[in-house]
Order: structure tokens, then sequence, then C-alpha cells
């Protein structure tokens, strides 16, 4: 029983066209013939559903309060107001309560592609070869021959002797003259040849005209003739007129070849490669991620899940507490 104004059950009561008050079991249908004509009809609810549940909620839930306010009139036109002030906000998180989502999986990413491509490529490799090399030939030929002979020649004699170097020796004691001459047919005499054949003193040509051949050899000495070619040779000729051959020859030859070139061989090339590429086609797929990535546990999750429940009907109830009395 109110004792300072009225409770909100004898508004309803009033407003469902009751004449006494109703026991429980009549409460619910006190209050779903009241809350249409205790509430403006223009207030904007999430949907319909939304506002056919929290009306007569609402009423239930001060059913045996008192108004804070003098008149029910008055009472009414706070009501309302104060609804339409709270409501845009209210709206906003029951629309966030209709998301769907796995709260256990932190990952749910699709890629979907669809597309051409087209690919004209003009390559060109131009490679540059230089190879330097640097050559420094030098050829030595070191050549060389020696000798050392000691030869002695005595013609009259004709002694030879022999020592390590080999050696030869030839003694000439007097002059020497030999003639040697030969016919076939003998008509002449032997002055027209010891005078050599010539025209001097009385021998003449025809002296000898009828001899097949003569040969005349003659050696004197005291003729010397000195020859140097890697030694020397000298040709004697003794008092008789014999001819002394003694040779006394060392020497030696020595070839040095030196064949130096120095230069720089560069071979430079250049090798290009003209490649050309087409490629046209299309790619099309869909990549789906889904699950969990991370280092958090299900548990930990579950429990910050938890924590984004809301009781929404509850908390716009809460907010109307200052439109009834504070004692009961």
């Amino acid at each position: 029983m109110s004792k300072y104004t009225t409770e909100v059950r004898f508004i309803c009561e009033e407003a469902a066209g009751l004449d006494a008050s109703v026991g429980y079991n009549d409460v619910n249908e006190v209050v779903q013939a009241a809350y249409p004509k205790i509430f403006d009809p223009t207030l904007v609810f999430f949907n319909e559903e939304t506002k056919t549940r929290l009306l007569p909620k609402i009423l239930l839930h001060y059913y045996q309060r008192e108004i804070g306010y003098e008149t029910v009139g008055l009472w009414k036109l706070k009501l309302n107001q104060k609804l339409r002030e709270i409501l845009p906000y209210y709206n906003q998180l029951y629309e966030s309560e209709t998301l769907v989502y796995d709260p256990l999986k932190n990952v749910d990413n699709f890629h979907d592609h669809s597309g051409q491509y087209q690919d004209n490529t003009k390559v060109d490799n131009i490679r540059d070869h230089t190879n330097t090399e640097t050559r420094n030939l030098k050829t030595v030929d070191d050549g060389r021959s020696s000798f050392d002979r000691d030869e002695e020649t005595t013609l009259r004699h004709s002694k030879t002797t022999t020592r390590g170097n080999d050696t030869t020796s030839h003694d000439i004691t007097g002059n020497r003259e030999l003639w040697n001459m030969f016919s076939d047919t003998p008509q002449g005499g032997i002055d027209g040849v010891s005078l050599a054949g010539g025209v001097d003193n009385s021998g003449t040509l025809a002296d000898n005209a009828y001899l097949t051949n003569a040969t005349h050899e003659t050696e004197k000495p005291a003729a010397t003739r000195d020859t140097a070619a890697y030694g020397n040779i000298v040709e004697t000729y003794n008092a008789d007129g014999d001819k002394k051959d003694l040779v006394h020859a060392e020497g030696w030859e020595k070839t040095d070849n030196t064949n130096t070139h120095t230069g720089t061989v560069a071979d430079v090339a250049r090798t290009t490669d003209d490649n050309k590429r087409n490629e046209n086609g299309t790619d099309s797929y869909v990549n789906h991620e889904y699950g969990k990535i991370g280092v958090q546990t299900y548990q930990e999750m579950q429990m910050k899940w938890r924590e984004t429940f809301l009781n929404i009907d509850m908390q716009i109830i809460d907010e109307l507490g200052d439109l009834f009395m504070k004692v009961w």
C-alpha cells in the first residue's frame, strides 16, 4: 500500500481497465495490457522484439515501487523523456550483440583474388669480355765449341806424328820439283817442257805439241802465309824448296742467341642475348585462414569473452531508478 504517492501496479491496473487489484497470476496480463498506454509509441527501439520485451520488463521490475513524482502524468513525462535520451546508445549495444563470431578463434581471413596478367618482356643481356695476357719471352741459345790442334807436315818424308792434340808433322829439306809427263805419240823433246811450255828462251809451245798430259809440282822454302781462322795456319818453305806446313790451331766458337719479346695480347669480345618472353593468362583463387594464432590459451580467450557479456535490458532498467521513491 502506497504511503506517499502511488505504486506502479495501481497505474498498470487502471491502464488495463481494472477496478480492483488482482493477484500474482494475473500480473503479466495486466502489464501487457498497460504498457502501450504508459510508454510513448514514438520511442525508437533497435527492433520490435526489443520493444515488446523491454517495456513490460520495466513495469514488472518497478511494479510495487512508488513513483517519484507528485502526479502520474508528471511521472509518465519523465519516464518517456528518459528513454528517448538513453535509447540511441543502447540500441547500438543491442546491434553489437548481433555480431556472430567464434570467441576462441582470433584469425578469420578471406582472400579472394581474380584477375588477368600479361607479360611482354624483352631481355637484352650484353656481356663484354676482355682478356689481357702479358707475355715476356726470352730465349737464350748458348752454344760453344772449342778446339786445340798442333799440326806439322813435311811433304818429302811423309812423316806423321800424332800427339794428344791431333798433331801431324811433315818436313821438307830442300827444293823439290816434280814432273809427270805422258805422251801416247812422242815426237818432241824435254827442253820445251822444262821451260814451262811458254814462249821464253828457246822453248816453244810447239815443242810439246805431242804430249798427252803433263803435271809440274814445285816446292820452295822461305815463303810464309799466315791465316787467322780460329787459330794460326803457317805455311813455310825450307832452303831446298820443300814445303813445310805447321799449324798451330787453338780457338773456340760461341753463339749466344737471345730473343726477348714483351707485349700484351688483348681479347675483347661482346656477347648479346636477345630474349623475348610473352605470357598471358588469368589467375583466380580464394584463401581462407581460420583459427587461433598466438600464445594466448583458450582459457584466457574464454575469460575475455565472458567479460563482453552484457545485460542491456538491466542497464536500461537501472538508469530509470531515479524515477521512483527510494523507500520501500
